[in-house]
């Protein structure tokens, strides 16, 4: 059951809308869903996928029980996602969450971007000597920041 305890450092139970336990048909399967119910019962209370503000009724991610070798309880996954989705769509999350999720790819899309044309206008092995500074501790990785971010392609500030 090591597997647990790092989905649950891993942050999974915090955004997880519903919870899978496959092989239920074998030993230790019961252990698993008592800790997950356990690292539940301790988590922040959410409302799908967000925190719970005081007024509002809480989304508790429903653990189920699979044995996909056999198909038992695939029938109720597949029920339990089009309840959630449902639920969602109803009360305007599933917009919020697009939104969400759409902002975050143009982000991650625009951070490489400048990421890319910072690094082509960087001296030739200005960027691999800062790092090999890091790595013989003469400077620290903030310094290192700060090295690279005053310096242009011509070294000006």
């Amino acid at each position: 059951m090591g597997d647990d305890i790092q989905a649950i450092k891993a942050g999974v139970l915090e955004i997880a809308d519903l919870l899978v336990v496959n092989k239920a048909d074998l030993a230790g399967a019961d252990r698993a869903v008592q800790i997950l119910e356990a690292a539940l019962a301790l988590g922040p209370r959410r409302k799908a996928g967000t925190l719970v503000a005081e007024a509002e009724e809480p989304w508790d991610p429903p653990i189920l029980r699979t044995v996909a070798s056999t198909g038992q309880g695939v029938e109720e996954v597949a029920r339990q996602i089009l309840r959630h989705a449902g639920s969602l769509q109803t009360s305007g999350r599933w917009a919020d969450r697009e939104w969400e999720r759409l902002a975050a790819e143009i982000e991650s899309g625009v951070r490489q971007r400048l990421a890319d044309r910072w690094r082509q206008a960087q001296p030739d092995g200005l960027f691999e000597k800062t790092v090999s500074r890091v790595a013989r501790r003469e400077i620290s990785p903030t310094e290192a920041i700060q090295i690279l971010l005053r310096e242009d392609a011509t070294g000006r500030s």
